[in-house]
């Protein structure tokens, strides 16, 4: 299958496309079974992406049911790739120039790597400390995981910034498996996911915005938010979606970092000419940087 439009070298763990002289560093993960292969499947977004200035960092994955597992593996992939990326030019030396990207379960791996390394700067001292700052929930999933992502952050804690701290978005997320045997053997699940997010949300995803399309039977899109009910001591009502649980709990519509396009969950690999999804993405990622709510 013939699929190349921009050329990717293995760079560390990941695959990298860079600009000659970027404006910033694109991370991208891709949504189930795309994003094992996803400098394929997305590479006309990834194309657009870097037609903006921006060097791409791809890191593929494997298909798993413990995604925590997964985390640890792409956390472990992301230090490798910026050490090697380091030789390169000085540029890549400053990660506030490094982003994030992601569709639909790739989603929830940023957030989980947002979840895992430890953001609070104050408790970066010792593992004991810092996993005391983890949602008890994933803790319980692999706490030898965490211990691990851990270890790695404590290694690099004067050089990595944290990943709460980068600029992140989110391209119709969805923390939900597609069939019901895989909801019921994926962890964390949907509403793990949701309870972490929820205990979090004013500290790791002040710089999270959202793009969602109209026609997203799978993540949702906007036009049925109100129909949720996001108490989060009861039952998550089964009409509620991922996007709608994002725009709602991290008020992205007061501080205008939601966009919802024409199309549908498919879109960022089915790309056409009449959606320019790459300047939907950039116009968050240029927004200054703010945590007011």
């Amino acid at each position: 299958m013939k699929c190349e439009k921009i050329q990717f070298r293995q760079i560390g763990n990941a695959k990298v496309s860079l600009q000659e002289n970027p404006k910033g560093v694109i991370q991208f993960f891709g949504g189930y079974f795309f994003g094992t292969f996803p400098t394929c499947f997305y590479n006309k977004l990834l194309a657009d992406l870097k037609s903006y200035g921006y060097t791409i960092v791809v890191f593929p994955y494997s298909l798993s049911s413990d995604h925590i597992l997964v985390a640890e593996t792409l956390f472990e992939s992301h230090t490798n790739t910026l050490k090697e990326l380091e030789k390169v030019d000085d540029f890549y030396k400053d990660h506030k120039n490094y982003s994030w990207v992601a569709h639909s379960l790739g989603c929830e791996y940023i957030a989980l790597l947002n979840l895992l390394s430890n953001n609070d700067k104050n408790k970066r001292d010792n593992i004991a400390s810092a996993i005391n700052n983890v949602p008890t929930i994933l803790t319980e999933i692999n706490e030898d995981a965490v211990r691990r992502i851990f270890q790695l952050s404590l290694q690099l804690k004067n050089t990595l910034s944290p990943i709460g701290e980068q600029l992140s978005v989110f391209i119709a997320p969805c923390f939900r498996p597609p069939t019901s045997f895989l909801q019921c053997i994926i962890k964390p699940t949907q509403e793990q996911m949701w309870h972490c997010i929820e205990e979090k949300k004013d500290t790791s995803f002040q710089l999270t915005s959202v793009i969602s399309f109209t026609n997203d039977g799978i993540a949702g899109n906007g036009n049925k938010c109100q129909q949720c009910n996001f108490d989060i001591d009861t039952k998550y009502s089964q009409k509620c979606s991922d996007v709608c649980f994002l725009i709602e709990k991290l008020r992205l519509k007061n501080r205008d970092l939601w966009v919802e396009l024409d199309g549908d969950h498919m879109t960022p690999i089915q790309m056409n000419n009449k959606i320019n999804l790459a300047e939907s993405v950039v116009n968050f990622l240029n927004k200054p940087k703010s945590t007011e709510n």
